[in-house]
């Protein structure tokens, strides 16, 4: 009989070839930057400009999406990730956007 002899482990973490350290990255969550953080200052959820415009009456969340996907809401709202984000002057208007379409505008133009 023969003894075999188990392989011994690697050491872990392995070692390093070169002098100088590893680097390491570090991610920190929830710190925005300047161009994010001035974008959420300035425009606020959907939700909370709902809850500044129509208080304890304000439309169920679906409601707000529908709005924006309609285009009911002017200044349109911006989504980024998952959120829509309008500006404090949005206004709701029931027939869609108030201002002429780019038809319209240009037609107008064309016109003596």
């Amino acid at each position: 009989m023969s003894s075999a002899t188990a392989p011994s482990a690697a050491p872990w973490p392995p070692p390093t070839r070169r002098s100088e350290p590893c680097l390491s990255i570090s991610l920190t969550v929830g710190v925005a930057t300047p161009s994010t953080s001035s974008i959420f200052a300035s425009r606020p959820p959907i939700a909370a400009w709902a809850e500044q415009e129509y208080g304890d009456a304000k439309p169920h969340a679906n409601t707000l999406y529908t709005w924006v996907r309609d285009g009911k809401i002017y200044p349109p709202a911006e989504k980024h990730g998952r959120t829509y984000f309008v500006r404090h002057d949005a206004v709701y208007s029931p027939c869609g956007r108030p201002t002429p379409s780019l038809i319209e505008r240009i037609n107008a133009r064309k016109a003596p």
